[in-house]
């Protein structure tokens, strides 16, 4: 039987078709199966599509984020009119949607609050406040963000630590001192009722102090709309799949930032896969599903087909059907293999398509003749040619590179279509032949503009610049009052001067240690300007006072110049509400820098008048006048006109600047006008005026009868020439003074009558603040009077002392006779 079967034409064909047929059944069901991979296969990279997009999205919103940390890291003070201009280049809405704006969130205590909504207001924002308004220990409240619309508006001032889900993004990113991003949140500016789900990413921004050490000022963030940000990330077409992103590892409905899929009822997808996504420290999970785009792009419809056509074969052909069998097996082996190597290599080049698409640098694909085969949109923007004109062009005529114009600039200078020259920083690399590794089919030029990079230096040399003219300015001025401070002890060391040479002498160097002391309070005042920390004691005041306090400060250098100050003051009072202190140093400042910038003989005049609601005060002169160029900038910080090597005018360039800061906490404002070199200038200052009503008379200052009798004072300095010198003095107004290098030698002294103390803050060991809780822990040394020495004398440093319980604090160097006047007013122990 076996024999027929082998031999018998029907028995051949019969067993020929069974093999036929076996054959043509496995061949059927494995090209289901490779369907299916190809499948597959294509989904996955839908999935890989997806997920980069989303990616570049992310990336490129963390570096516009990254970018507005520098901004504020790297300058003094950003102004609400400059961000706006910074955030306006960024175009936003065109470019990036989903973004409702970049921000900025200050670091605050709650001291500084109403500072901060002062300056705010004044700066441009009127409606500004700190919300909500519940005590605590820090702010993070939204001080800049643009576009300023009518979203971004509702956000602005509210402070993002008091949302848990913001505040833990907030302090991983504040550990991590990297971009973090919250968990789904409803942003503040959704203001309509058709509501997105929406994250945050947070990096914290930070600067060196003047000692060099890293200081938190706020975090740079921006808020986004998931599904703004994430619609149309696949680009143009028709997407093969859908998906759900949900915020966190669990794919519950609470957490879904985005859902593209339909509500088809009884539809099952015919592929779904889970992924999870980091995003800036946070993890996304995204769920997928094939569309019928996809599938329909599938040839699983031939399957059928193919079983009734290997049937027929089988059938037909009999004894051929094995061969054809193997034949087609091979050839849909190498179809397979085909179809796969075509959708890696299309996945490749998708994939490099949109890398090179989106970086940020220009990219030109030349082939081994000198033509351009292909650019990206980074480079037809820096060339001016687009892309189809581009191709086939000869790369000279498209990438026309002139000689770099600045040392150490960049390596090239690109003249674009246009004509326009750019800086750019340019790389080029041959493209190796894949088989003879020294022969290239050519290359790939990678090209950047430079022109921010290059403007960024430029503006660093001219930082530089001014930090060197300030640090010889300075030098300068502490020369000038140390060399006669010098001669004069050197004067007085010889010990062989008659008593008025002696006083004279004595003179001289009182004279310039209160220059030397303005000089310092004037650098203290320039710190305090640029760390956000002038204060303001505040009360109803008539300016005339200030004004007549200002016009004594600055007579004797009005004599000594021989200059005419003529003063219209109104005769009506006029009220303002203000730091009388303060007011005065902005009028004596104002007179003064007259005075140092007009020839001998020249005229001074001073009006001050109440209009229109506000109070004026203007001070003008007829001396060398203000530059044009040098007028828009004539408050900045260390600026200054022109001047000889003499440096007759003195000064640090810090005076106006302190000016403006000053009136515009007072919520006033200072201009100045001059129509160029020896016409003069004119400044004048604006404040808000008050009702007179509220001015409340001031009384009389009576000299009060100090104490005769002299006091036993203990000083306790581990500055052995201070103190020295400080028991020399006390003891000339007839005191008994004994003196101690450290808290302990005076903790330790045996005679405990003592009246007064003089301790200095800075002692080692236990310093000044921890000596005063001694002594008056102690019932021998507790009714003694305490006054502190430091070199600290900012308010918080003044309520320190007061706490501790000193009855005054002196900042060094300080005025003898306040020292002296403040022990006559001791009361001396019974004795």
């Amino acid at each position: 039987m076996s024999r027929w079967l082998i031999r018998s034409p029907l028995g051949q064909a019969l067993f020929v078709f069974l093999i036929a047929l076996a054959v043509t059944e496995a061949l059927v069901a494995g090209v289901a199966q490779s369907i299916t991979r190809q499948d597959r296969i294509m989904f996955e990279a839908e999935i890989d599509r997806t997920i980069d997009a989303i990616n570049e999205r992310v990336t490129v919103t963390t570096n516009l984020i990254r970018g507005t940390a520098g901004l504020f890291a790297a300058s003094g003070e950003v102004t609400i009119e400059e961000f706006n201009r910074y955030v306006e280049a960024l175009r936003l809405t065109e470019r990036y949607p989903g973004i409702l704006g970049i921000g900025f969130a200050q670091w605050i205590e709650p001291r500084q609050v109403a500072t901060l909504e002062a300056v705010m207001r004044a700066g441009g924002r009127p409606d500004f406040r700190v919300w909500p308004v519940a005590p605590r220990e820090v702010y993070t409240s939204i001080t800049h963000l643009e576009p300023y619309n009518a979203r971004n508006a509702a956000a602005v001032g509210f402070d993002m630590w008091t949302e848990p889900t913001r505040r833990f993004a907030m302090m991983q990113s504040l550990n991590t001192r990297d971009a973090v991003a919250t968990g789904r949140v409803t942003l503040m500016q959704e203001i309509d009722p058709d509501k997105q789900a929406g994250f945050l990413i947070y990096l914290p921004v930070f600067k060196r102090d003047r000692e060099a050490r890293m200081q938190m000022v706020g975090f740079a963030y921006a808020p986004l709309r998931a599904d703004d940000l994430l619609r149309g990330v696949r680009g143009r077409g028709e997407p093969g799949i859908d998906y759900t992103v949900y915020d966190g590892e669990q794919p519950e409905p609470a957490a879904v930032l985005r859902n593209t899929m339909p509500d088809e009822q009884g539809r099952e997808p015919w592929f779904t896969a889970d992924r999870r996504l980091e995003v800036n420290g946070r993890v996304w999970t995204l769920r997928f599903s094939s569309r019928p785009s996809l599938e329909a792009l599938s040839q699983r419809d031939i399957v059928p087909w193919l079983a009734l056509a290997a049937f027929a074969a089988s059938l037909i052909l009999a004894r051929l059907s094995w061969i054809q069998a193997q034949a087609r097996l091979h050839a849909e082996s190498a179809t397979l293999a085909q179809r796969k190597a075509a959708v890696h290599l299309n996945r490749e080049r998708a994939w490099l398509g949109a890398t090179l698409t989106s970086i940020g640098d220009g990219v030109i694909a030349i082939d081994e003749a000198g033509h351009v085969r292909w650019m990206n949109p980074v480079a037809e923007h820096l060339t001016g040619w687009t892309r189809d004109d581009a191709v086939g062009q000869p790369r000279e005529a498209v990438v026309d590179l002139l000689p770099a114009d600045v040392d150490g600039g960049p390596t090239a200078m690109l003249r674009g279509r246009d004509g326009t020259v750019r800086p750019i920083v340019h790389t080029a690399s041959p493209i190796r032949d894949g088989e003879r590794e020294d022969e290239t089919t050519g290359a790939v030029i990678v090209m950047h503009d430079a022109s921010e990079q290059h403007r960024i230096e430029a503006e660093l040399r001219e930082a530089d610049r001014h930090k060197d003219e300030f640090l010889a300015m300075l030098a300068h001025e502490l020369r000038n009052p140390l060399a006669p401070i010098g001669t004069a002890a050197a004067l007085l060391q010889r010990g062989d001067l008659d008593p008025d040479r002696m006083r004279g002498t004595i003179g001289v160097i009182a004279r310039q240690l209160g220059h030397l002391t303005t000089l310092v309070d004037d650098l203290l005042d320039v710190s305090r300007v640029s760390r956000g920390l002038v204060t303001l004691d505040a009360a109803p005041l008539d300016l005339r006072g200030a004004v007549d306090a200002a016009i004594e400060q600055v007579r004797e250098l009005v004599q000594q110049r021989d200059h005419a100050l003529s003063v219209e003051i109104a005769d009506a009072p006029l009220p303002v509400h203000g730091d009388r202190i303060r007011l005065t140093q902005v009028i004596a400042n104002l007179l003064n820098n007259a005075a140092k910038y007009t020839p001998a003989g020249g005229r001074i005049d001073l009006r001050a008048w109440l209009e229109d609601a506000c109070v004026h005060a203007q001070v003008r002169d007829n001396g060398i006048g203000i530059e044009p160029a040098l007028l828009p900038h004539v408050f900045d910080l260390f600026t200054q006109g022109t001047r000889g090597l003499d440096r007759a005018q003195g000064g640090l360039g810090i005076g106006l600047s302190l000016v403006r800061t000053i009136v515009q906490l007072h919520g006033g404002r200072v201009r100045a006008d001059s129509t160029g070199p020896g016409s003069g200038s004119t400044f004048e200052m604006t404040l808000p005026a008050i009702d007179a009503e509220r001015l409340q008379t001031e009384p009389t200052a009576q000299d009060e009868a100090l104490a005769a009798e002299a006091l036993d004072v203990v000083v306790v300095d581990d500055n052995e020439d201070a103190a020295q010198m400080t028991a020399l003095l006390l003891e000339a107004y007839g005191h008994r003074v004994r003196t101690y290098g450290d808290a302990e030698a005076a903790l330790a002294d045996p005679d405990a009558a003592v009246d007064a103390y003089v301790l200095d803050i800075g002692l080692p060991g236990l310093n000044g603040y921890e000596l005063a809780q001694r002594l008056r822990a102690d019932p021998r040394t507790a009714s003694a009077t305490l006054f502190a020495l430091s070199g600290y004398g900012q308010r918080h440093d003044i309520d320190a002392s007061r706490a501790a319980g000193f009855a005054k604090h002196f900042t060094k160097p300080v005025d003898p006779q306040r020292l002296v006047d403040a022990l006559a007013r001791v009361p001396a122990r019974m004795r």
